[in-house]
């Protein structure tokens, strides 16, 4: 392939002055002369308008490409109406039931995404697993609707987004159970590995943490502090999401600024209850007075000593 910058524009190398042809069908600016290939064009798979060379307006041809539709949105129909004139109200809409329900899904998903203030590369992966699945085993009712917030909690755990089944539940009509129960169909339908990027205590200190404007170093002792509470026998059955937000209150109180009341903790919409905080911090506070040399870094020195921290009451 050949081509050369001249006037600012691209020409034949051997016929600078020749006219070049946009080839719509393979995408190739061609020269009108002697057939060179002298550059490629990129297809837009976004919008495509057709261009005419006697000055008429651009006219719109068909709408964007949607990902996840086969060989949606590439046809184009000519033609009268097979029911004439009258029958133009039947054709309104062409697109199957598994197709609007889908697309209904997706909706939900969404919805569901923006409550809980996802990135769009998790609500994109939750409709290609929710796709996956959907076209391997038909779910209906209740089901139905837990499956799309179920695909949504796989998304997190894939992208290492730290959200609870509990937050992301707590954003929609779906209960815990119903979501657990699908999650369990949508591993076996799909094949996830039971290996997927699990969600550790530590990526909560560091969303908390962020939220409640701590810095660099107190995050750092947040996440020690979380992992130690995690191996120690003083947490048999707590979630990550809790030990992290323990771990934060605690960290938050050792710096001497103003504490975190389980109140904040509750109304970030975590899902984290009232009494799980509380308990959790009690918790962190035994761990701290028993085993302070494995629940905080040798080097670091808090303003706030153990014994002097507050008590769950005076957080309430």
């Amino acid at each position: 392939m050949s081509d050369k910058l001249f006037m600012d524009r691209v020409c034949c190398k051997s016929h600078p002055d020749a006219r070049m042809i946009d080839d719509y069908a393979s995408g190739n600016l061609v020269c009108s002369q002697c057939g060179l290939v002298v550059g490629d064009r990129l297809v837009d798979p976004g919008s495509e308008w057709r261009n005419f060379g006697d000055g008429v307006d651009n006219s719109r041809v068909g709408k964007a490409e949607d990902m996840f539709h086969d060989g949606s949105d590439l046809s184009t129909m000519i033609g009268p109406t097979p029911l004439g004139s009258n029958g133009t109200k039947y054709l309104k809409s062409t697109t199957s039931p598994k197709e609007r329900a889908f697309k209904a899904a997706c909706k939900d998903i969404e919805n569901v995404a923006d409550r809980a203030h996802l990135p769009p590369s998790v609500i994109e992966t939750a409709i290609e697993i929710y796709k996956e699945v959907t076209d391997k085993k038909t779910f209906a009712g209740s089901r139905k609707d837990a499956l799309g917030i179920c695909c949504l909690y796989i998304a997190c755990r894939q992208r290492q987004i730290p959200q609870s089944l509990e937050e992301i539940c707590g954003t929609s009509q779906s209960t815990r159970k119903q979501v657990a129960k699908c999650y369990k169909e949508v591993m076996k339908y799909c094949k996830l590995p039971d290996t997927m990027a699990q969600v550790r205590e530590k990526d909560f200190v560091d969303r908390y943490g962020s939220a409640f404007g701590l810095d660099k170093e107190a995050i750092k002792v947040g996440k020690h502090l979380a992992e130690a509470a995690t191996k120690s026998d003083l947490f048999p059955s707590s979630g990550p999401d809790l030990i992290g937000a323990a771990a934060v209150v605690v960290v938050k109180a050792m710096s001497g600024e103003k504490a975190i009341t389980f109140q904040e903790i509750v109304q970030m919409n975590t899902g984290i209850t009232k009494h799980a905080i509380t308990d959790a911090y009690k918790k962190m506070l035994i761990g701290l007075e028993t085993k302070k040399d494995e629940f905080l870094p040798k080097d670091f020195k808090p303003k706030v000593r153990v014994g002097r921290l507050p008590k769950a009451a005076e957080l309430a």
